[in-house]
């Protein structure tokens, strides 16, 4: 009885070990063995899908993540993420839809609500913005970092702030120097590029400065969007959502409305 290793071929880049054992039963009878190949394994993520994140009832559902939880653990770690859009961000969604149910506006969409609802009734806009904020921020945000807006988008940049990266240092004081919590926004109306802050659940479409201005990008600076990932280190949360601004969306935002 005798054993044999044979090899079947091999090249630069790879090579292929075949092994044959023979049966030792019969000299005559050869039976080959496959060695099997070996398997690879994908660990699962521990953290729910945020799809499964659902309002409990009225005319607006949550709209989803653009990325899982634990997608960008160097701009937010997944825990943060997942309380973010699954307790905080759905709070405002079923509030804003008992709300709808009060005032009889199942029909309207969130645009609409926040342009006309009257100043005086701060739990619609505080609802509401929550709502829509929570959205727009979630699509300004790529897994990817550092991409870079379209010659569109950049050319309007540039004309408005003098580059990209005079944008970006614009962006990052007005957010640093926002008091308490907010937003911090970047507008496009009439033709211009505008950087504007508001506070609490405030949107461009409700304060008056801006109306009828189109928010491009947002950035929330309440402390639930920041403080379990960075502590009290506003100004780093703040650079690294600047890394991690999602330029595509952006720059499809706006050629949908200028063209």
């Amino acid at each position: 009885m005798k054993f044999s290793k044979k090899i079947k071929t091999f090249t630069p880049t790879l090579i292929v070990f075949t092994l044959f054992l023979f049966s030792c039963q019969n000299d005559k009878e050869l039976t080959e063995v496959q060695i099997p190949v070996k398997s690879t394994f994908i660990k699962e993520s521990q953290f729910p899908d945020p799809s499964l994140v659902k309002t409990t009832h009225g005319p607006f559902d949550m709209e989803g993540l653009p990325f899982k939880y634990d997608a960008i653990p160097s701009f937010i770690t997944p825990s943060n993420a997942e309380l973010h859009y699954s307790r905080h961000h759905l709070d405002y969604a079923n509030a804003l839809n008992k709300l709808m149910d009060q005032l009889g506006l199942q029909q309207h969409n969130i645009e609409t609500i926040l342009k006309s609802a009257e100043t005086s009734n701060s739990n619609l806009i505080s609802n509401a913005g929550g709502f829509y904020n929570h959205n727009l921020y979630w699509k300004s945000i790529s897994k990817k970092a550092n991409t870079l807006p379209n010659a569109i988008l950049t050319d309007r940049l540039t004309k408005d702030f003098g580059s990209l990266d005079e944008f970006k240092n614009k962006f990052k004081k007005t957010a640093n120097e926002l008091i308490a919590s907010g937003w911090v926004w970047l507008i496009y109306n009439e033709g211009t590029l505008s950087i504007v802050a508001t506070q609490n659940n405030d949107t461009p479409f409700n304060n008056s400065l801006y109306k009828g201005g189109l928010p491009l990008l947002t950035i929330d600076l309440w402390e639930h969007a920041y403080y379990p990932t960075y502590q009290n280190n506003k100004e780093q949360y703040i650079n690294e959502f600047i890394n991690h601004i999602d330029w595509d969306f952006v720059s499809s935002k706006l050629e949908s409305h200028i063209e």
